[in-house]
């Protein structure tokens, strides 16, 4: 089983890839994430599709989904027919239109991405050791295969729909740990966690290591120090800046933090081989440094 590192760049990572592709396909398709997320699924499997089944490889209500399907009809990408032997059932597939924006769709966030997070780094690497270990690690996740979905991406799209899934369902079971333990948000445990990481850090450090915008790094010192967390206290060297560390108590809690959010990660990477394991912590450090570069905070 791969023991890849839960470190404070690997989650950045997954964090940026889901909030980004968000802003991409909402300004280039006007869609949501889970929208082009079904969007793709559809389009992987070239057949129909009932909203059950959807909901059930998305790891979403069904609810939520027959509402991401009218929206997507509504649109004219979508078509929808009744099933022959159960007319309480519907069945969906793409629409002409809807496997045009899928493919576009697709090839807007490759680009999008390569140039963000994967400068210099080796397709068949990327192939072999992230993408096309998704699929496993999503049926992992949901307890079972979906039969109709279970497909390894195919490589004309780049990013299939198990790995965009897997970004999503990353960042649900990350929270879900951290909330059944604390009532902290991902954001907050990322703060305890990069600042054991670092020891002392400015708030604009923090801002910036986090990605975060300095305003939303404020609102979480405040929670943390209110909490008896962290102390912020002068900078003995320059009065003017501010300097945040743990107290005693914070770095507790974000050691027990750390342990609930490890088990994630390496549950969701373990597919990942022994010797794979080292191949994706060197990406996921190269990913965090090519974002950094490319945009900084």
């Amino acid at each position: 089983m791969g023991k890849v590192a839960n470190s404070h760049q690997m989650m950045t990572v997954t964090v940026e890839h889901f909030r980004q592709v968000s802003h991409c396909v909402r300004e280039s398709l006007g869609l949501t994430y889970n929208e082009f997320l079904a969007l793709i699924a559809l389009y992987e499997t070239r057949a129909t599709l009932g909203a059950s089944g959807l909901a059930d490889y998305l790891l979403l209500q069904r609810k939520t989904t027959w509402n991401i399907l009218l929206t997507l009809e509504d649109l004219g990408l979508v078509s929808k027919t009744v099933e022959e032997n159960d007319h309480r059932t519907m069945r969906c597939a793409l629409t002409v239109k809807g496997e045009g924006v899928a493919v576009r769709g697709a090839e807007i966030v490759a680009r999008f991405l390569r140039e963000r997070f994967l400068r210099n780094l080796q397709d068949e690497e990327f192939f072999k050791f992230m993408r096309d270990s998704s699929l496993e690690s999503c049926d992992l996740v949901r307890g079972h295969h979906v039969d109709a979905l279970s497909v390894q991406p195919d490589r004309k799209l780049y990013f299939g729909s198990s790995h965009l899934l897997l970004w999503r369902i990353t960042i649900d079971e990350w929270k879900q740990a951290i909330r059944g333990l604390e009532p902290f948000s991902l954001v907050e445990y990322r703060a305890l966690d990069v600042l054991e990481a670092e020891e002392v850090l400015t708030p604009s450090e923090l801002s910036s290591l986090l990605r975060i915008p300095r305003s939303n790094a404020t609102l979480v010192l405040q929670k943390l120090e209110g909490a008896n967390l962290i102390h912020i206290e002068e900078d003995v060297d320059d009065g003017r800046q501010r300097i945040v560390t743990l107290t005693e108590a914070g770095t507790k809690k974000a050691s027990t933090l750390r342990r609930a959010a490890n088990e994630v990660t390496q549950a969701i990477h373990s597919p990942i081989k022994q010797n794979g394991s080292m191949v994706m912590d060197a990406w996921y450090m190269r990913m965090y440094l090519n974002l950094s570069a490319e945009q900084p905070y």
